[in-house]
């Protein structure tokens, strides 16, 4: 069975999650103003429904690059621990610095007048 599983994250340069292996990032946005993450797998060993679903499916880590519009691109921030990431099949593939990124989308956020801000989200694939 193919299900898709929301992640939600905290916005910081680097963010990792543990989701089933192999799984494919199909999209990111906010809901209830919160940065998700949204991933395809396919497994009949687990359903969303299921409270330990997470633990009956081989996980990894999975990385990904997080930069604020106008802020500068680091060379720290986008070192990838693996040296060739996957190509996620949401966006572009970006060669930044020594990393190949997968562009994921763009995280809106309206916090009031002036206050806006959009943070772009790229896969840099399994670690672990």
């Amino acid at each position: 069975m193919r299900t898709i599983w929301k992640y939600q994250f905290s916005v910081s340069d680097i963010v990792e999650i543990r989701m089933p292996k192999g799984a494919e990032i199909v999209g990111v946005g906010l809901e209830n103003q919160m940065p998700c993450l949204w991933a395809m797998f396919s497994s009949d060993a687990a359903t969303p429904d299921d409270p330990d679903a997470i633990k009956k499916v081989p996980t990894v880590i999975h990385s990904f690059r997080v930069v604020e519009t106008g802020k500068e691109i680091t060379h720290e921030k986008f070192t990838c621990k693996r040296p060739e990431a996957p190509i996620t099949q949401i966006g572009m593939s970006r060669d930044i610095f020594d990393c190949h990124l997968g562009y994921i989308g763009a995280v809106h956020a309206n916090y009031g007048i002036g206050q806006d801000k959009t943070w772009h989200v790229f896969d840099a694939g399994e670690i672990e």
